[in-house]
């Protein structure tokens, strides 16, 4: 007898549920980059030297800091991938389209994915472009004895957020990471199999919580330039 198309023989990491462990160990990675990302920026509050001098230790990690970024771009490249061959199976699952269609989505978290997966991307460009490279708005300027320049990276961050353009397109990406984190979490613990059980309602839970302080946490400092709690 044939063996049947879903018994195909293949790597683990290709089958449908490697491919969905492999997007909630790569989201997992990113949403501890996440974290720590915002804490970092936090330390705005706490003035231009304290900024300056996290930016500085950050920068002096040297190739440690380049290991962590391609680190980090690899497992969004990994995350896309699987996110594509997945909705590609789901697709293929159901070649004719349903007389009557019925999202089978719960919250407005998972009917948004695709969307707010495509937003994160496009702002994960933006925002390399604008910190990491500064290639776009204010340029950095530095200051300091010439053996040991600091690199103003508080000053472009007030500036570039007094202005409204900027701070909207900031906060339109936090929606989608919200929103994006929502789902995104909740399905991790479903895919590594814990959400079972009494713990099935609290980790439910867990995806929101975790998307809405991520976006408010990363908002907060912006938000503060803009309305001029924190200035040059």
């Amino acid at each position: 007898m044939a063996a049947s198309k879903s018994s195909s023989r293949g790597p683990l990491w290709s089958s449908t549920i490697g491919l969905k462990v492999l997007m909630a160990l790569t989201g997992l990675a990113m949403v501890g980059f996440l974290l720590g990302h915002m804490a970092g920026h936090l330390q705005v509050f706490a003035g231009r030297d304290a900024y300056n001098a996290y930016a500085k230790f950050l920068q002096g990690l040297g190739g440690l800091l380049w290991a962590a970024r391609f680190g980090l771009l690899g497992a969004i490249a990994l995350h896309v991938f699987a996110a594509l061959k997945l909705t590609a199976r789901n697709s293929d699952a159901r070649p004719q389209a349903y007389a009557v269609k019925t999202n089978k989505a719960t919250t407005p978290y998972a009917i948004s994915m695709l969307y707010s997966g495509y937003t994160i991307a496009a702002f994960v460009g933006y925002h390399i472009a604008h910190f990491t490279i500064g290639a776009v708005h204010t340029p950095i300027e530095t200051y300091g004895p010439s053996d040991d320049l600091i690199h103003d990276v508080f000053t472009k961050y007030v500036v570039d957020f007094q202005n409204p353009v900027i701070f909207l397109l900031y906060a339109a990406a936090m929606v989608g990471i919200a929103m994006h984190l929502s789902h995104a979490v909740s399905s991790m613990f479903r895919t590594l199999g814990v959400m079972r059980g009494k713990y099935r309602e609290p980790l439910s839970k867990v995806g929101p919580v975790v998307g809405y302080v991520t976006a408010i946490g990363f908002l907060i400092p912006p938000a503060a330039c803009l309305l001029g709690i924190v200035t040059v």
